[in-house]
């Protein structure tokens, strides 16, 4: 199997697409200790039946999902040492949302966003999350495997998804790292915040 590892601003975050392989679970929580990140924000974790995540639960993190999801496409873990909790407000079946509190009592909101290619990108959720962190002034952290082209951003051609997903970004004002995937050259890997 391959193991996608997209090291993410800041520092201390990983992204990292499991591929729906328990192997890649499990090295992902053996990798936890020799890392040292206080968050892994995940795509399409292990699932072993009734759409229950399997294989990623430590005693380290805590494993923050959207409540009422149809399939579970992204997770946060959370180490358990941050003041962190799931924001059910806006978090949905593509979006898993987590406000995690500074020692200034200041709230940052760490996100995962999957993009699905059938999907609007980026979708509404995304539109709302950033909206009411720019009117509450939180800080913001967006990871998002996007499933957009868009050659502002990397890749080596533009499609409608990614001109809608550099609009947003215009729009939003966000500060933007971009990775390529390990397969093509067009699979991005965006990081906003």
């Amino acid at each position: 199997y391959t193991l996608s590892l997209y090291v993410a601003l800041p520092s201390w975050v990983i992204q990292i697409n499991l591929l729906k392989r328990k192997v890649a679970s499990a090295e992902l929580l053996l990798s936890s200790e020799r890392l040292s990140y206080n968050a892994a924000l995940v795509q399409d974790p292990w699932i072993a039946s009734k759409n229950m995540v399997s294989e990623v639960k430590s005693p380290l993190y805590h494993t923050y999902i959207p409540s009422a999801t149809k399939k579970i496409r992204t997770l946060i873990l959370g180490r358990r040492s941050m003041h962190s909790y799931s924001d059910l407000n806006f978090s949905s079946d593509d979006l898993t949302v987590v406000a995690v509190r500074d020692g200034k009592n200041e709230t940052l909101l760490l996100t995962f966003c999957y993009m699905f290619h059938d999907n609007k990108s980026p979708p509404a959720e995304l539109w709302k999350l950033v909206d009411a962190a720019e009117k509450s002034k939180r800080l913001l952290v967006i990871c998002a495997d996007a499933n957009t082209h868009h050659t502002v951003l990397g890749s080596s051609d533009t499609n409608e998804r990614g001109d809608s997903l550099l609009n947003f970004i215009m729009i939003s004002n966000l500060d933007i790292a971009t990775y390529t995937g390990p397969i093509s050259k067009n699979v991005l890997k965006v990081t906003l915040y």
